[in-house]
């Protein structure tokens, strides 16, 4: 298999009801869930390609982030006051436990601090920190223009990229201060590197691979008018870079030669990617359009 080529063949795996926001593999890469506009989550079961569970709503909106984590819990994030943790027990997801978090919203959240710690974004200027051992929340509340969207983080989860439509802001998670902020029309998207050198930025209809270190530009994609990633994820080389994109497609950019392979499989915008296995020569891609699609690496 040649290491400069990462193409894929595509085939529609699961049908959903209504449309999918986001997706989830556990760690031992068997289960897959997914939630979106119908407020409830489906458990796919990789091995056999069968609904696995279903889990009734929690969320008086739409399902927007699903993380797993350690011993196969489950987190369910809305555009609310509050998350939802599923404990895993007898092969089943059991005992949904509600956080209130009051007058803090979760449209985004990532796990931090050997999964103790979830540090989320509501689409405005506050990111808060939630300990999930002593049940505190605290808030790191920015300058008022700045409209978080995502966050990112390293892999010592030392450092966080916050991505807004006006701003770009790197962030101290454990002194929780402001470290490098930049107003410049970015994005929805903003997603660091596995090595910590570099990030990927959203800008206008590009994608920018930018320095961690001193922030200046490495290479660029550039897409065509309609072109927006709304989701990236690099693999594990950092070699590649896979996006979902406002015009529907997703792109596959080889960051180190700079060249891009586009796809459009899918109908609407692609919210969610995610690998299964190790290898990374399968991942699933979940769409507005109903659909997750399943992408197979092919062999050169």
């Amino acid at each position: 298999m040649q290491l400069d080529k990462f193409q894929v063949d595509y085939q529609e795996y699961h049908l959903a009801d209504d449309s999918i926001y986001t997706l989830a593999i556990n760690q031992n890469l068997q289960l897959l869930a997914f939630g979106g506009k119908t407020e409830k989550i489906i458990v796919l079961d990789l091995s056999n390609d069968q609904i696995y569970q279903t889990l009734e709503k929690t969320h008086n909106l739409p399902v927007l982030c699903l993380i797993f984590c350690q011993n196969n819990r489950l987190f369910q994030f809305g555009f609310d006051h509050f998350f939802v943790i599923y404990s895993y027990s007898n092969k089943k997801f059991v005992e949904p436990e509600i956080i209130q978090t009051p007058n803090v919203m979760h449209r985004f959240a990532i796990l931090t601090n050997n999964d103790n710690q979830i540090i989320s974004v509501g689409d405005n200027n506050v990111i808060s920190i939630y300990n999930i051992s002593n049940k505190q929340v605290q808030s790191l509340i920015l300058p008022i223009h700045y409209k978080i969207t995502c966050i990112t983080t390293n892999y010592q989860q030392k450092i966080a990229i916050a991505s807004g439509m006006q701003s770009l802001c790197f962030i101290n998670i454990q002194q929780q201060r402001i470290i490098f902020s930049e107003n410049i029309y970015s994005s929805f998207y903003v997603k660091m590197s596995n090595n910590n050198q570099f990030f990927a930025q959203g800008h206008g209809k590009n994608i920018n691979i930018k320095s961690t270190i001193n922030k200046k530009l490495i290479r660029k994609q550039i897409g065509n008018y309609n072109f927006c990633p709304l989701i990236m994820k690099f693999t594990k080389s950092d070699q590649f870079l896979i996006a979902g994109n406002l015009n529907f497609s997703i792109s596959i950019f080889n960051v180190c030669l700079g060249d891009c392979d586009y796809y459009e499989n899918h109908e609407s915008y692609i919210f969610s990617i995610e690998f299964q296995d190790q290898q990374e020569n399968v991942f699933y891609t979940g769409c507005k359009d109903y659909r997750i699609g399943k992408w197979v690496k092919k062999s050169f």
